[in-house]
Protein backbone atom coordinates (compact mmCIF):
# COMPACT_ATOMS: atom_id res chain seq x y z
CA UNK A 1 0.00 0.00 0.00
CA UNK A 2 1.06 3.57 -0.70
CA UNK A 3 0.20 6.38 1.72
CA UNK A 4 -0.18 9.77 0.04
CA UNK A 5 0.03 12.80 2.34
CA UNK A 6 -1.56 16.06 1.19
CA UNK A 7 -2.35 18.86 3.62
CA UNK A 8 -5.04 20.34 1.37
CA UNK A 9 -6.75 18.73 -1.60
CA UNK A 10 -9.68 21.12 -1.95
CA UNK A 11 -8.00 24.51 -2.50
CA UNK A 12 -7.93 26.33 -5.85
CA UNK A 13 -4.13 26.83 -5.83
CA UNK A 14 -1.62 25.02 -8.02
CA UNK A 15 -0.37 22.66 -5.29
CA UNK A 16 -3.87 21.34 -4.58
CA UNK A 17 -4.55 20.95 -8.31
CA UNK A 18 -1.25 19.09 -8.72
CA UNK A 19 -2.18 16.87 -5.75
CA UNK A 20 -5.45 15.82 -7.37
CA UNK A 21 -3.74 15.09 -10.70
CA UNK A 22 -1.00 13.03 -9.02
CA UNK A 23 -3.62 11.04 -7.12
CA UNK A 24 -5.48 10.39 -10.39
CA UNK A 25 -2.24 9.09 -11.93
CA UNK A 26 -1.53 6.84 -8.94
CA UNK A 27 -5.08 5.46 -9.01
CA UNK A 28 -4.65 4.66 -12.71
CA UNK A 29 -1.66 2.45 -11.83
CA UNK A 30 -4.01 0.31 -9.73
CA UNK A 31 -1.86 0.14 -6.59
CA UNK A 32 -3.71 0.40 -3.23
CA UNK A 33 -3.68 4.06 -2.10
CA UNK A 34 -4.37 5.49 1.36
CA UNK A 35 -4.85 9.28 1.38
CA UNK A 36 -3.88 11.15 4.55
CA UNK A 37 -5.44 14.61 4.52
CA UNK A 38 -7.75 16.95 6.42
CA UNK A 39 -10.73 16.90 4.06
CA UNK A 40 -11.92 14.65 1.24
CA UNK A 41 -11.96 15.89 -2.32
CA UNK A 42 -13.77 14.50 -5.34
CA UNK A 43 -11.57 12.30 -7.49
CA UNK A 44 -12.53 10.82 -10.86
CA UNK A 45 -13.71 7.19 -11.01
CA UNK A 46 -12.73 6.87 -14.68
CA UNK A 47 -9.98 8.21 -16.90
CA UNK A 48 -10.61 8.20 -20.65
CA UNK A 49 -13.16 5.42 -20.20
CA UNK A 50 -11.01 3.20 -17.98
CA UNK A 51 -11.95 2.59 -14.34
CA UNK A 52 -9.63 3.94 -11.65
CA UNK A 53 -9.00 2.14 -8.38
CA UNK A 54 -10.83 3.46 -5.33
CA UNK A 55 -8.58 4.94 -2.59
CA UNK A 56 -8.96 4.64 1.15
CA UNK A 57 -9.10 7.82 3.21
CA UNK A 58 -7.75 8.67 6.64
CA UNK A 59 -9.04 12.10 7.58
CA UNK A 60 -7.29 13.91 10.40
CA UNK A 61 -10.18 15.17 12.58
CA UNK A 62 -10.54 18.87 13.25
CA UNK A 63 -10.56 18.70 17.04
CA UNK A 64 -9.46 22.23 17.87
CA UNK A 65 -12.87 23.91 17.80
CA UNK A 66 -14.42 20.90 19.58
CA UNK A 67 -12.15 21.23 22.61
CA UNK A 68 -12.51 25.02 22.66
CA UNK A 69 -16.27 24.54 22.96
CA UNK A 70 -16.28 22.04 25.83
CA UNK A 71 -13.20 22.91 27.93
CA UNK A 72 -12.98 26.15 29.93
CA UNK A 73 -9.23 26.95 29.79
CA UNK A 74 -6.48 26.95 27.16
CA UNK A 75 -4.30 24.69 29.33
CA UNK A 76 -6.98 21.99 29.51
CA UNK A 77 -7.70 22.38 25.80
CA UNK A 78 -4.02 21.94 24.84
CA UNK A 79 -3.41 18.96 27.16
CA UNK A 80 -6.55 17.16 25.98
CA UNK A 81 -5.76 17.91 22.35
CA UNK A 82 -2.25 16.43 22.70
CA UNK A 83 -3.57 13.26 24.31
CA UNK A 84 -6.22 12.91 21.62
CA UNK A 85 -3.69 13.52 18.83
CA UNK A 86 -1.26 10.97 20.26
CA UNK A 87 -3.97 8.30 20.42
CA UNK A 88 -5.05 9.18 16.89
CA UNK A 89 -1.48 8.85 15.62
CA UNK A 90 -0.93 5.52 17.36
CA UNK A 91 -4.22 4.19 16.01
CA UNK A 92 -3.16 5.09 12.45
CA UNK A 93 0.27 3.51 12.84
CA UNK A 94 -1.18 0.26 14.16
CA UNK A 95 -3.63 0.06 11.26
CA UNK A 96 -1.30 0.67 8.34
CA UNK A 97 2.36 0.09 9.28
CA UNK A 98 2.38 -3.63 8.46
CA UNK A 99 0.92 -3.11 4.99
CA UNK A 100 2.67 0.14 4.05
CA UNK A 101 5.17 -0.01 1.19
CA UNK A 102 5.82 3.67 0.52
CA UNK A 103 4.95 7.11 1.87
CA UNK A 104 4.63 9.95 -0.68
CA UNK A 105 4.47 13.47 0.76
CA UNK A 106 3.07 16.14 -1.53
CA UNK A 107 5.42 19.09 -0.92
CA UNK A 108 6.71 21.11 2.01
CA UNK A 109 3.33 22.10 3.46
CA UNK A 110 2.35 18.45 3.48
CA UNK A 111 5.67 17.54 5.12
CA UNK A 112 4.90 19.91 7.96
CA UNK A 113 1.35 18.55 8.15
CA UNK A 114 2.67 14.97 8.30
CA UNK A 115 5.15 15.76 11.06
CA UNK A 116 2.55 17.63 13.10
CA UNK A 117 -0.24 15.06 12.85
CA UNK A 118 1.27 11.60 12.39
CA UNK A 119 3.83 9.42 14.12
CA UNK A 120 6.69 8.23 11.95
CA UNK A 121 5.52 5.42 9.66
CA UNK A 122 7.75 2.43 8.99
CA UNK A 123 8.23 2.80 5.25
CA UNK A 124 10.46 4.37 2.64
CA UNK A 125 9.57 8.03 2.08
CA UNK A 126 9.39 10.23 -1.01
CA UNK A 127 8.67 13.96 -1.18
CA UNK A 128 7.48 15.85 -4.26
CA UNK A 129 9.40 19.12 -4.70
CA UNK A 130 7.42 21.94 -6.32
CA UNK A 131 9.91 24.75 -5.73
CA UNK A 132 13.21 26.09 -6.95
CA UNK A 133 15.81 27.43 -4.51
CA UNK A 134 14.69 30.95 -5.47
CA UNK A 135 11.32 30.34 -3.80
CA UNK A 136 13.03 30.82 -0.45
CA UNK A 137 14.86 34.09 -0.97
CA UNK A 138 12.12 36.12 0.75
CA UNK A 139 9.83 33.35 2.01
CA UNK A 140 8.56 33.96 5.53
CA UNK A 141 7.37 30.39 6.07
CA UNK A 142 10.40 28.39 4.97
CA UNK A 143 14.12 29.07 4.65
CA UNK A 144 16.49 27.51 2.13
CA UNK A 145 18.47 25.92 4.95
CA UNK A 146 15.35 24.38 6.51
CA UNK A 147 14.19 23.08 3.12
CA UNK A 148 17.50 21.35 2.42
CA UNK A 149 17.38 19.77 5.90
CA UNK A 150 13.86 18.47 5.15
CA UNK A 151 14.86 17.01 1.78
CA UNK A 152 17.77 15.12 3.34
CA UNK A 153 15.27 13.19 5.51
CA UNK A 154 13.65 11.51 2.50
CA UNK A 155 14.78 8.37 0.71
CA UNK A 156 13.55 9.63 -2.67
CA UNK A 157 13.06 13.10 -4.13
CA UNK A 158 10.53 13.66 -6.93
CA UNK A 159 11.02 16.91 -8.86
CA UNK A 160 8.36 18.41 -11.11
CA UNK A 161 11.04 20.38 -12.98
CA UNK A 162 14.28 18.94 -14.37
CA UNK A 163 15.94 22.38 -14.21
CA UNK A 164 15.09 22.62 -10.52
CA UNK A 165 16.14 19.00 -9.98
CA UNK A 166 19.62 19.75 -11.29
CA UNK A 167 19.91 22.87 -9.17
CA UNK A 168 18.75 21.21 -5.93
CA UNK A 169 21.12 18.28 -6.44
CA UNK A 170 24.05 20.68 -6.83
CA UNK A 171 23.87 21.38 -3.07
CA UNK A 172 26.40 19.24 -1.20
CA UNK A 173 23.79 18.00 1.27
CA UNK A 174 21.63 16.62 -1.56
CA UNK A 175 24.35 15.41 -3.89
CA UNK A 176 23.86 11.68 -4.40
CA UNK A 177 20.19 11.60 -3.32
CA UNK A 178 18.03 9.25 -5.37
CA UNK A 179 15.79 11.48 -7.45
CA UNK A 180 13.17 11.32 -10.17
CA UNK A 181 11.74 13.83 -12.62
CA UNK A 182 7.94 13.63 -12.97
CA UNK A 183 6.41 16.82 -14.37
CA UNK A 184 3.01 18.22 -13.49
CA UNK A 185 -0.04 17.87 -15.66
CA UNK A 186 -3.46 19.55 -15.59
CA UNK A 187 -7.11 18.57 -15.30
CA UNK A 188 -7.68 17.32 -18.83
CA UNK A 189 -11.32 16.47 -18.23
CA UNK A 190 -12.21 20.12 -17.57
CA UNK A 191 -10.01 21.17 -20.51
CA UNK A 192 -11.92 18.89 -22.88
CA UNK A 193 -15.26 20.17 -21.59
CA UNK A 194 -14.21 23.75 -22.30
CA UNK A 195 -13.37 22.82 -25.88
CA UNK A 196 -17.05 21.98 -26.37
CA UNK A 197 -17.55 25.75 -26.48
CA UNK A 198 -15.91 28.41 -28.61
CA UNK A 199 -13.86 31.18 -27.04
CA UNK A 200 -16.59 33.56 -28.20
CA UNK A 201 -19.23 31.58 -26.27
CA UNK A 202 -17.12 31.58 -23.10
CA UNK A 203 -16.52 35.32 -23.39
CA UNK A 204 -20.23 35.86 -23.76
CA UNK A 205 -20.84 33.77 -20.66
CA UNK A 206 -18.24 35.82 -18.75
CA UNK A 207 -19.79 39.06 -20.10
CA UNK A 208 -16.53 40.17 -21.71
CA UNK A 209 -16.57 42.15 -24.94
CA UNK A 210 -15.07 40.45 -27.97
CA UNK A 211 -13.66 43.83 -29.04
CA UNK A 212 -11.14 43.73 -26.19
CA UNK A 213 -7.70 42.16 -26.31
CA UNK A 214 -8.20 40.01 -23.23
CA UNK A 215 -5.20 39.14 -21.05
CA UNK A 216 -5.24 36.81 -18.05
CA UNK A 217 -2.69 36.78 -15.24
CA UNK A 218 -3.64 33.82 -13.05
CA UNK A 219 -1.49 33.73 -9.92
CA UNK A 220 -1.77 34.45 -6.22
CA UNK A 221 -1.02 38.09 -5.44
CA UNK A 222 2.41 37.93 -3.81
CA UNK A 223 5.91 39.36 -4.47
CA UNK A 224 7.22 36.17 -6.11
CA UNK A 225 4.49 36.32 -8.76
CA UNK A 226 5.66 39.83 -9.71
CA UNK A 227 2.35 41.28 -10.93
CA UNK A 228 3.88 44.72 -10.38
CA UNK A 229 5.77 44.54 -13.69
CA UNK A 230 2.47 44.37 -15.58
CA UNK A 231 1.03 47.40 -13.80
CA UNK A 232 4.22 49.45 -14.20
CA UNK A 233 4.53 48.84 -17.94
CA UNK A 234 0.85 49.09 -18.83
CA UNK A 235 0.87 52.87 -19.58
CA UNK A 236 3.52 52.36 -22.26
CA UNK A 237 1.58 49.48 -23.85
CA UNK A 238 -1.84 51.14 -23.69
CA UNK A 239 -0.60 54.15 -25.65
CA UNK A 240 -0.19 51.88 -28.66
CA UNK A 241 -2.87 49.26 -27.89
CA UNK A 242 -5.71 50.95 -25.97
CA UNK A 243 -8.18 48.05 -26.21
CA UNK A 244 -6.22 45.83 -23.78
CA UNK A 245 -7.89 44.58 -20.62
CA UNK A 246 -5.98 42.54 -18.04
CA UNK A 247 -7.76 40.25 -15.59
CA UNK A 248 -5.80 39.42 -12.42
CA UNK A 249 -7.08 36.16 -10.94
CA UNK A 250 -5.85 34.70 -7.65
CA UNK A 251 -6.03 35.17 -3.88
CA UNK A 252 -3.87 37.50 -1.82
CA UNK A 253 -1.07 35.46 -0.26
CA UNK A 254 2.15 35.51 1.83
CA UNK A 255 2.81 39.28 2.13
CA UNK A 256 -0.68 40.70 2.56
CA UNK A 257 0.47 44.34 2.79
CA UNK A 258 2.19 43.99 -0.58
CA UNK A 259 -0.85 42.22 -2.02
CA UNK A 260 -3.19 44.97 -0.74
CA UNK A 261 -1.04 47.62 -2.45
CA UNK A 262 -1.13 45.71 -5.74
CA UNK A 263 -4.91 45.28 -5.61
CA UNK A 264 -5.30 48.97 -4.71
CA UNK A 265 -3.22 49.93 -7.77
CA UNK A 266 -5.31 47.69 -10.01
CA UNK A 267 -8.51 49.31 -8.76
CA UNK A 268 -7.40 52.95 -8.56
CA UNK A 269 -4.50 53.38 -10.97
CA UNK A 270 -4.75 55.95 -13.78
CA UNK A 271 -5.30 53.00 -16.13
CA UNK A 272 -7.61 51.02 -13.85
CA UNK A 273 -10.26 50.93 -16.59
CA UNK A 274 -7.91 48.51 -18.36
CA UNK A 275 -7.48 46.22 -15.33
CA UNK A 276 -9.75 44.08 -13.16
CA UNK A 277 -8.94 42.10 -10.03
CA UNK A 278 -11.23 39.08 -9.70
CA UNK A 279 -9.72 37.29 -6.70
CA UNK A 280 -9.70 33.49 -6.51
CA UNK A 281 -12.08 31.93 -9.04
CA UNK A 282 -13.47 28.45 -9.55
CA UNK A 283 -13.80 29.32 -13.25
CA UNK A 284 -10.20 30.51 -13.73
CA UNK A 285 -9.72 28.08 -16.63
CA UNK A 286 -12.62 29.73 -18.44
CA UNK A 287 -10.79 33.04 -18.26
CA UNK A 288 -7.61 31.41 -19.54
CA UNK A 289 -9.49 29.82 -22.46
CA UNK A 290 -11.33 33.03 -23.31
CA UNK A 291 -8.17 35.15 -23.24
CA UNK A 292 -6.01 36.24 -26.14
CA UNK A 293 -2.93 35.92 -23.94
CA UNK A 294 -1.79 34.48 -20.62
CA UNK A 295 0.97 36.29 -18.71
CA UNK A 296 3.01 34.81 -15.87
CA UNK A 297 5.77 37.22 -14.75
CA UNK A 298 7.03 35.21 -11.74
CA UNK A 299 10.48 35.55 -10.19
CA UNK A 300 10.56 31.82 -9.36
CA UNK A 301 8.52 28.86 -10.63
CA UNK A 302 9.04 25.12 -10.94
CA UNK A 303 6.27 23.78 -13.18
CA UNK A 304 3.26 26.14 -13.02
CA UNK A 305 -0.10 24.48 -13.63
CA UNK A 306 -1.50 27.67 -15.16
CA UNK A 307 0.94 27.53 -18.09
CA UNK A 308 0.11 23.86 -18.66
CA UNK A 309 -3.57 24.82 -18.75
CA UNK A 310 -2.91 27.61 -21.27
CA UNK A 311 -0.91 25.22 -23.46
CA UNK A 312 -3.72 22.66 -23.40
CA UNK A 313 -6.31 25.39 -24.09
CA UNK A 314 -4.38 26.90 -27.02
CA UNK A 315 -3.99 30.27 -25.32
CA UNK A 316 -0.70 32.03 -26.21
CA UNK A 317 1.73 32.51 -23.32
CA UNK A 318 4.38 35.01 -22.38
CA UNK A 319 6.23 34.19 -19.18
CA UNK A 320 9.39 34.95 -17.27
CA UNK A 321 12.47 32.96 -18.21
CA UNK A 322 13.05 31.36 -14.81
CA UNK A 323 13.46 27.84 -13.44
CA UNK A 324 11.15 25.26 -15.04
CA UNK A 325 9.19 27.65 -17.26
CA UNK A 326 11.69 27.19 -20.09
CA UNK A 327 10.88 23.45 -20.01
CA UNK A 328 7.32 24.37 -20.95
CA UNK A 329 7.81 27.31 -23.29
CA UNK A 330 10.39 27.24 -26.08
CA UNK A 331 11.10 30.90 -26.71
CA UNK A 332 9.74 32.16 -30.04
CA UNK A 333 8.39 28.70 -30.83
CA UNK A 334 5.67 27.84 -28.30
CA UNK A 335 5.50 31.24 -26.60
CA UNK A 336 7.71 34.12 -25.55
CA UNK A 337 10.02 34.38 -22.55
CA UNK A 338 11.26 37.60 -20.93
CA UNK A 339 13.45 38.65 -18.06
CA UNK A 340 11.19 39.32 -15.04
CA UNK A 341 13.54 42.05 -13.79
CA UNK A 342 13.69 44.01 -17.06
CA UNK A 343 10.69 46.15 -17.97
CA UNK A 344 11.82 46.57 -21.58
CA UNK A 345 12.11 42.79 -22.02
CA UNK A 346 8.53 42.37 -20.82
CA UNK A 347 7.18 45.20 -23.01
CA UNK A 348 8.96 43.78 -26.06
CA UNK A 349 7.42 40.32 -25.55
CA UNK A 350 3.96 41.77 -24.88
CA UNK A 351 3.93 44.06 -27.91
CA UNK A 352 5.32 41.31 -30.16
CA UNK A 353 2.26 39.19 -29.41
CA UNK A 354 -0.10 42.15 -29.85
CA UNK A 355 1.33 43.05 -33.24
CA UNK A 356 1.63 39.50 -34.59
CA UNK A 357 -1.67 37.62 -34.19
CA UNK A 358 -0.68 34.92 -36.72
CA UNK A 359 2.55 34.34 -34.80
CA UNK A 360 0.58 34.10 -31.55
CA UNK A 361 -1.64 31.43 -33.10
CA UNK A 362 1.43 29.52 -34.25
CA UNK A 363 2.87 29.68 -30.70
CA UNK A 364 -0.35 28.33 -29.21
CA UNK A 365 -0.56 25.47 -31.72
CA UNK A 366 3.05 24.47 -30.98
CA UNK A 367 2.44 24.68 -27.24
CA UNK A 368 -0.68 22.54 -27.60
CA UNK A 369 1.30 19.82 -29.38
CA UNK A 370 4.07 20.01 -26.78
CA UNK A 371 1.60 19.65 -23.93
CA UNK A 372 0.13 16.42 -25.31
CA UNK A 373 3.48 14.93 -26.21
CA UNK A 374 5.32 15.81 -22.97
CA UNK A 375 2.96 16.78 -20.15
CA UNK A 376 -0.29 14.88 -20.53
CA UNK A 377 -1.66 12.80 -17.68
CA UNK A 378 -0.73 9.67 -19.65
CA UNK A 379 2.87 10.85 -19.50
CA UNK A 380 2.56 11.38 -15.74
CA UNK A 381 1.00 7.94 -15.24
CA UNK A 382 3.86 6.32 -17.16
CA UNK A 383 6.49 8.13 -15.08
CA UNK A 384 4.84 7.33 -11.74
CA UNK A 385 4.51 3.71 -12.83
CA UNK A 386 8.25 3.62 -13.59
CA UNK A 387 8.97 5.30 -10.24
CA UNK A 388 6.90 2.76 -8.29
CA UNK A 389 8.46 -0.18 -10.10
CA UNK A 390 11.88 1.17 -9.16
CA UNK A 391 11.30 1.95 -5.48
CA UNK A 392 8.98 -0.89 -4.54
CA UNK A 393 11.55 -3.52 -5.43
CA UNK A 394 14.77 -4.09 -3.50
CA UNK A 395 16.78 -1.06 -4.56
CA UNK A 396 20.16 -2.06 -5.94
CA UNK A 397 22.19 0.94 -7.08
CA UNK A 398 21.17 2.85 -10.17
CA UNK A 399 21.64 6.32 -11.55
CA UNK A 400 20.49 9.23 -9.43
CA UNK A 401 18.18 10.71 -12.02
CA UNK A 402 15.31 9.09 -13.90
Amino acid sequence: MIAFVASNLTALNGIAQASRSILTSLLAINHPILILTNKKCQLPSKLYGSNLSIPSWYINPDIISFFEDILPTKVLQNVTRRIFNLRFKKSLNQKINDSLDLLIVQGLNSHRYYENHFLRLNAKKAIIVHESPRHFISNRNYSLKWTIEVLTKYDYLIFVSSNCQNEWLSYDELNGKISFYIPNTCDEDSIQKLFNNSKYEIRTKLKISNNKFMVACVASIQPRKNQEIIINTLPKIIKKYPNIHIYFIGPKAIDYKWADKIVEKIKNDEFSTNMTYLGARQDAKEYIYASDLLILPSLAEAMPIVILEAMALKTPVIASNVDGISELIDNDKSGLLFSPLELDSFVEAFTHILSNPSKAMQYSNNAFEKYWSCFSINNQIRKYNEFLKEVLRVFKGSSNSK
